[in-house]
C-alpha cells in the first residue's frame, strides 16, 4: 500500500472534510463560499500581476507630470 506521508495526509484531511459535511448541513454552503473566495483572490492576484507593468509606467509618468509641474512653478516664482 501506499506509505507516502503527503499521500497519507492528503487522505486524511479529505476523510476530516468529508465527515464534517456529512454531520453538518452548512458545511458544504461553507466550502462553497471559501472556495468562490479563494478563486476570487486568485483573479485579484492575476490581474495585478498583468497590470504591475502599466502601474510601473504610469508612476514613471506620473513623476514626469510631477517635474515638469514644479519646474513651470519655479520658473514662475523667478
Amino acid at each position: 500500500m501506499y506509505t507516502n506521508p503527503t499521500y497519507l495526509t492528503l487522505i486524511f484531511v479529505l476523510t476530516i472534510l468529508v465527515y464534517v459535511c456529512s454531520v453538518d448541513e452548512n458545511a458544504i454552503p461553507f466550502f462553497h463560499l471559501k472556495w468562490k473566495i479563494f478563486l476570487l483572490n486568485v483573479r485579484k492576484q492575476w490581474l495585478l500581476l498583468k497590470m504591475k507593468p502599466d502601474m510601473w509606467l504610469m508612476k514613471r509618468r506620473m513623476k514626469k507630470v510631477l517635474r515638469d509641474l514644479q519646474a513651470e512653478q519655479e520658473k514662475n516664482n523667478d
